[in-house]
């Protein structure tokens, strides 16, 4: 299960359609051939830190399994994202995306 963590300088509101467009267009991004990835797939956290640690007022950070063909693809799922996240009413956001083995089960 590819897990979002989202960290911010400031307490922000969540609100159900940024939620909704993060895993609509992450689940776009993620999908691969080897897997299928629905937008339900994807946990959510977020946590707020001081500004100093942080390049940006919000950061995404995606963590899902390195499937070789998303491994090629790492820079376009992490530009692809961003450019949906333009705009948010919180600030500037910069997207992550790591690729690590995960082992799965059940």
């Amino acid at each position: 299960m590819p897990f979002i963590t989202i960290y911010s300088t400031k307490e922000i509101s969540l609100k159900k359609d940024f939620i909704e467009e993060l895993r609509k267009t992450s689940a776009q991004a993620f999908t691969c051939k080897e897997s299928k990835i629905y937008e339900h797939d994807f946990s959510i956290i977020h946590h707020v830190l001081e500004s100093a640690q942080l390049s940006r007022e919000i950061e995404i950070r995606i963590t899902a399994h390195n499937f070789p063909s998303r491994i090629k693809r790492i820079d376009e799922i992490a530009s692809s994202i961003q450019s949906a996240m333009e705009g948010i009413p919180w600030g500037q956001v910069k997207v992550f995306v790591f690729l690590i083995p995960i082992g799965m089960r059940g």
